[in-house]
C-alpha cells in the first residue's frame, strides 16, 4: 500500500507542478486568464471562478496524506479503489494543462472528456466503498467538488 501512496503522491505533484508552472512562468508565456480571453464564448467566468482550483488541490492533497496514513488501516478500501484511477486523473490534468496552453483545443477537449469519464469512474467508486464520515471529508467530498467542476468546465 505504501508504494500506491508514493505513486498517487507522485501524479498528485506532477499535477499541481504543472499547473504552477502555467500559472506563474506562465507555460507557453500566455497566462490562464489570457488564454481563455482567445476562445470567446457565452459561458466565461470572472476569473474569481478559477480559484475554486485552490480548494480542489487542497482536497487532493488531504486525500494523498490520508493515503500514507490508511496503508495499514483497516479502512484503506477507499484508497485502494480510488488509487489507478487517481493517477491516471493526475495524468490527464497534467497533459489538459500542456494542450491548452500550447493551443491544441481539440486535443485539450478530449483530454478533459477523458479527465471527466476516469473522475465519474473515480467519484462511483468512492461512493461504493465509503465507511465512515472520515471517508467522507478525507475523499468523497474532493473528488465532488473536482468532478463538479469538471463537469461545469467541459
Amino acid at each position: 500500500m505504501r508504494n500506491k501512496a508514493i505513486v498517487a503522491l507522485v501524479g498528485y505533484l506532477l499535477a499541481l507542478g504543472i499547473n504552477f508552472v502555467a500559472v506563474q512562468l506562465p507555460l507557453n508565456g500566455m497566462t490562464p486568464p489570457e488564454l481563455s480571453d482567445l476562445y470567446p464564448n457565452l459561458f466565461v467566468p470572472a476569473n474569481v471562478t478559477f480559484s475554486i482550483w485552490s480548494i480542489i488541490y487542497l482536497g487532493l492533497l488531504v486525500y494523498v496524506i490520508n493515503f500514507f496514513r490508511q496503508s495499514t488501516s483497516a479502512h484503506q478500501a477507499p484508497f485502494d479503489a480510488t488509487h489507478p484511477l487517481f493517477f491516471i486523473s493526475c495524468l490527464l490534468n497534467a497533459a489538459w494543462i500542456i494542450c491548452w496552453h500550447y493551443l491544441l483545443p481539440e486535443a485539450a477537449l478530449i483530454i478533459m472528456v477523458a479527465l471527466l469519464v476516469t473522475l465519474l469512474k473515480l467519484y462511483f467508486s468512492i461512493r461504493s466503498t465509503r465507511t465512515n464520515s472520515i471517508h467522507y471529508w478525507i475523499v468523497a467530498i474532493p473528488f465532488s467538488i473536482y468532478t463538479s467542476w469538471i463537469c461545469v468546465a467541459l
